[in-house]
């Protein structure tokens, strides 16, 4: 088989690419292929993907994971949590990422069958928790904060109505 961009030599490279949905496959000889860049495979790189979706930080945090000294900066720019408690250290942060690509912070999937009545219990208290927070809130005229609690509480009550 020819290489489709120069239709001289022989093509040796296979190329699929998906997109979007949208696949193109290139049949392509070696020069062609280092010339439109199809020579270096490392197209798909975890830390550009995880800083698309965390973006840079506005302000370099201060704040430091206390188990492995990491801060939010570190965890865009390397692409990877430092430790397990970075993601109660850095929860209102990653919060929004979260939301951005599964849509909820909250998770509204099957529950496992071995799920018992304690864990009822438990979200009973986090709408508790969750309408005092609310009220106070309100109470500080901090109106954007009571907006999320809101949402969180609207989360949480549409789980058990279902």
């Amino acid at each position: 088989m020819l290489c489709e961009n120069c239709k001289k030599n022989n093509a040796t490279t296979h190329i699929k690419k998906t997109v979007n949905g949208v696949t193109n496959e290139y049949f392509l000889c070696p020069e062609c292929a280092a010339k439109l860049g199809f020579n270096n495979f490392n197209f798909f790189k975890l830390d550009s993907f995880w800083n698309d979706f965390l973006g840079e930080p506005e302000i370099e945090s201060l704040k430091r994971c206390e188990t492995c000294n990491s801060s939010f900066e570190d965890i865009v720019n390397n692409g990877k949590m430092g430790c397990a408690d970075c993601y109660s250290t850095f929860k209102e942060e990653i919060l929004p990422t979260i939301k951005k690509i599964h849509g909820k912070t909250i998770h509204t999937g099957m529950t496992p069958s071995y799920t018992t009545e304690h864990d009822t219990e438990k979200e009973e208290n986090n709408i508790e928790i969750l309408e005092k927070k609310l009220k106070e809130a309100i109470k500080n005229e901090e109106f954007e904060k009571a907006a999320e609690i809101r949402d969180e509480l609207k989360e949480l009550r549409g789980q058990e109505n279902e």
